[in-house]
């Protein structure tokens, strides 16, 4: 399966906040690609 990340889900992998749980549990469940647009690559950096 393929998973989608926007940053606000992005980030809780980074950064131990509200929901980071559920995000960490959804991608162990057969998540074999990490999609990411570009827009979230820079959104990322900002929010850093």
């Amino acid at each position: 399966m393929k998973a989608f990340l926007d940053t606000s889900s992005l980030i809780k992998l980074y950064h131990q906040e509200e929901g980071a749980d559920f995000v960490m549990d959804a991608l162990s469940n057969d998540v074999e690609e990490i999609l990411l647009s570009e827009l979230a690559v820079l959104e990322f950096r900002s929010a850093l």
